[in-house]
């Protein structure tokens, strides 16, 4: 399948065999990632492959290999780094890896000191985890997705693609409000799961880029409207 299939198929890979995936795949994801758009240019992030022992321990699953996200501190640097790994994901599955979003875990202590001795001005954000899955992993299960009418004023059916993304503990936190030029793009202001918000905006986000790579692009817009209970991430067209 290629990525915009994956769209519809993907899952969260909680098991995996035990062995190291091929060096020919890990190259290849590799130079996808090197070659993957980002959805902020100018902001800059940084990642690490490793392995299980280079991580804090996790309790119910574990995976052979992990990719650790970092990137320069900005109000946006956690949506563009969702963007560029939700790439990673589907590109990752496509090849027929088993992946998974990690809040709950990240690098060992001592690599993170390691990182930021080096880059004091970045911040951990997120891992993943992937590897080859045990078992088939089932079909894709989009149980409680919220309906097109609760994450738009407009029911643009080209916005499905955002609204079957992924998100920490399935909270959805994205809402796209119809403007003439696009939509502007809003988080929840939903303090249970602020942590991950703004990587979840760029997940959603990233899902309408691979529907749309040739005319999809971010921008500001210099006075959105505020919404109750919601904080403007960025504009859009697609």
């Amino acid at each position: 399948m290629n990525m915009k299939e994956m769209i519809a198929t993907r899952h969260s890979c909680r098991a995996y065999k035990d062995e190291a995936v091929d060096e020919k795949t890990i190259e290849s994801l590799k130079h996808f990632l090197a070659e993957a758009k980002p959805l902020f240019p100018e902001l800059e992030v940084r990642y690490e492959f490793l392995g299980l022992d280079d991580m804090m321990p996790i309790a119910n699953y574990h995976a052979p290999h992990y990719i650790v996200v970092y990137a320069k501190k900005h109000p946006l640097a956690k949506v563009n780094a969702g963007f560029l790994f939700q790439q990673f994901d589907l590109y990752a599955q496509s090849l027929g890896l088993g992946v998974c979003w990690l809040g709950i875990t990240g690098p060992e202590e001592d690599l993170r000191k390691d990182f930021f001795a080096t880059h004091p001005d970045y911040e951990y954000v997120i891992s993943l985890s992937f590897g080859y899955q045990e078992g088939d992993g089932g079909p894709a299960h989009f149980h409680g997705r919220k309906a097109l009418e609760e994450i738009s004023d407009s029911l643009d059916e080209r916005l499905e693609p955002a609204r079957l993304a992924p998100s920490a503990k399935n909270g959805q936190p994205w809402y796209f409000l119809h403007k003439e030029d696009g939509y502007d793009v809003y988080k929840d202001d939903n303090p249970a799961v602020t942590r991950w918000q703004e990587v979840d905006i760029g997940i959603a986000l990233a899902h309408l880029y691979v529907y749309h790579p040739a005319t999809f692009e971010a921008f500001t817009r210099e006075e959105p409207k505020e919404l109750e209970k919601r904080v403007y991430i960025t504009s859009i067209r697609f």
